[in-house]
């Protein structure tokens, strides 16, 4: 980093603070507090301070906010009352059910601002995921599931199953795939990736209604 001499760094992780200041100036913007992390929307407002942009950042995330509501009436219906949804990431070894707070991949675009209801178990996760083995992932999941699309080939691999062929949700025509490989919008938090988030999945499942 020394040789890109940066004018300003902001850092998330306070071990690396110290070495950060030898290099130029440095603020602290914590990712996460205790076992929290604040949503997309406070980290925009703290990152405006830093700048003196808050007027310009009320402004945007008023205008996103707008665009949510828009998003919301799209959607009516699609997911019924009393139904429930899931997000799943699938790797190479790892099967990952998101929480309902604290998530990342687009579980807040999914959660806290569609408010698409998660099931009783995403509730309890309170860690942000929770890793999960094939053999009980069934248990974890709701009427609809959001797959984020990070590995392809394992995804082809699993819905190829038996288990994931006789979910309710994938009778149901109730399964969205989402993302690619870890080079898209869900992979950061920023207002621009937040609007192509919102965009996305209200497309995904617009097209999956018809």
């Amino acid at each position: 980093m020394v040789f890109l001499e940066p004018d300003l760094i902001i850092g998330s992780k306070e071990d690396d603070i110290e070495h950060y200041q030898k290099i130029g100036t440095t603020f602290f913007l914590p990712y996460w507090t205790g076992k929290t992390t604040a949503g997309p929307l406070e980290k925009f407002r703290s990152v405006s301070e830093i700048f003196g942009k808050e007027k310009e950042a009320e402004a945007w995330i008023t205008e996103y906010e707008k665009k949510v509501a828009e998003a919301r009436k799209k959607i009516v219906g699609i997911i019924k009352e009393g139904e429930t949804v899931s997000i799943v990431q699938l790797s190479e070894k790892v099967t990952y059910v998101l929480a309902a707070k604290n998530g990342n991949y687009g579980s807040v675009t999914i959660y806290q601002m569609l408010k698409l209801p998660p099931t009783q178990s995403a509730w309890n996760i309170k860690d942000g995921f929770e890793s999960v083995s094939m053999e009980v992932l069934p248990e974890y999941l709701g009427d609809h599931i959001f797959v984020y699309n990070g590995f392809p080939e394992v995804l082809k691999q699993v819905m190829s199953t038996e288990l994931w062929k006789n979910l309710p949700a994938t009778k149901k025509n109730q399964v969205y795939i989402y993302g690619d490989q870890f080079h898209d919008e869900f992979v950061m938090e920023d207002p621009y990736s937040m609007e192509l988030q919102l965009d996305t999945i209200v497309n995904t499942l617009l097209a999956n209604k018809k």
